[in-house]
């Protein structure tokens, strides 16, 4: 491996300090390599293992642990933050050349870069609803669609029920005592199927 971990520990980030010698020798492998082979990587980094296998399972244990993953994202940042000025040279040269295709769009990416940045418009509408006439529109929706409505707003709903179903608790004549309209209603109501 090319980068030496103990030269370059005053550089580390917070989460690359975190990790243990091994593991910050397994990232920077990792970054290194290229080719994002995790069990190479292990090897690399100074994992041993009996078996090729037993060096998988360890890269895979390495490539789940929250630690290292925090590490690799950090180490990855830093990475592409220092190799900007080759994204910058590219799209440098490409605006300068005027038979390159990509001419305009360099262009473009050079005035947002530098806060030049072409101007959008939006046009937002808001319709304001009273909550009783969008209440009564569901209602109205799910009945259409033989929805208990009930599900759709919950039991406190604003809206008063629109239709209902009765019971016709009229008394009968019966040669028995005289009731009280209340208890008529409680035998209908208290009455099995």
């Amino acid at each position: 491996m090319s980068t030496d971990i103990a030269t370059i520990d005053e550089d580390l980030g917070p989460a690359m300090l975190a990790c243990t010698p091994l593991q910050r020798r397994f990232v920077i492998a990792l970054l290194e390599n290229g080719d994002a082979n995790a069990t190479k990587a292990a090897e690399e980094a100074g994992y041993s293992a009996s078996s090729r296998n037993m060096l998988r399972v360890q890269a895979h244990n390495l490539m789940h642990s929250e630690k290292v993953l925090n590490a690799i994202a950090e180490q990855g940042r830093k990475h592409l933050r220092t190799g900007a000025f080759i994204g910058i040279r590219a799209v440098m040269e490409n605006a300068g050349n005027p038979t390159h295709k990509d001419k305009l769009k360099a262009a473009m990416s050079r005035l947002n870069r530098i806060g030049l940045h072409e101007m959008t418009e939006h046009k937002v509408t808001v319709e304001r609803t009273d909550d009783r006439q969008l209440e009564a529109k569901i209602i109205s929706l799910a009945k259409e669609l033989g929805i208990d409505y009930t599900k759709l707003l919950g039991a406190n709903s604003k809206v008063d029920a629109i239709d209902a179903e009765f019971v016709d608790v009229t008394p009968k004549p019966s040669a028995g005592p005289e009731l009280e309209p209340w208890e008529i209603a409680s035998q209908c109501v208290n009455k099995k199927p």
